[in-house]
């Protein structure tokens, strides 16, 4: 809880999405750092490097694949990732895209996704409140 109290790094200190450091990771996702300005990430390509088992089959994926990918297979931290790289509102467009066509993949997964997207928005929210 300490980490969640500590002040906000201005953009160039704030390390890139380390597992201790959830506190950047969320000012960054929710575009709290620096005068509350949304950070667009200079190369996504480089983002999805680091998760390289998501989409095997095609390097090239989109990033909407990529997302709905970590979706059928949710994992919290990797799910705090895409939202702090692209947006809590771009991962539940691409979440409410797959309910539109339910699979046995999108039901077994939707109520994990729904908890695990409400603990991350509850944290953007803490971060914007500073708490």
């Amino acid at each position: 809880m300490s980490a969640l109290r500590s002040k906000a790094l201005p953009i160039a200190e704030v390390p890139r999405c380390t597992r201790l450091d959830t506190r950047s990771r969320i000012r960054v996702g929710s575009g709290l750092l620096g005068g509350y300005v949304r950070r667009v990430s200079a190369n996504q390509r480089q983002f999805w490097k680091k998760h390289p088992g998501l989409v095997w089959s095609n390097p090239n994926a989109s990033d909407s694949a990529h997302i709905r990918a970590a979706l059928v297979r949710p994992r919290f931290d990797l799910l705090l990732d895409i939202a702090a790289e692209f947006g809590l509102e771009r991962v539940r467009k691409e979440w409410a895209e797959l309910q539109s066509d339910p699979t046995w993949e999108v039901e077994r997964a939707q109520r994990i996704v729904e908890r695990i997207l409400s603990h991350i928005e509850e944290g953007f929210a803490r971060a914007a409140a500073g708490n």
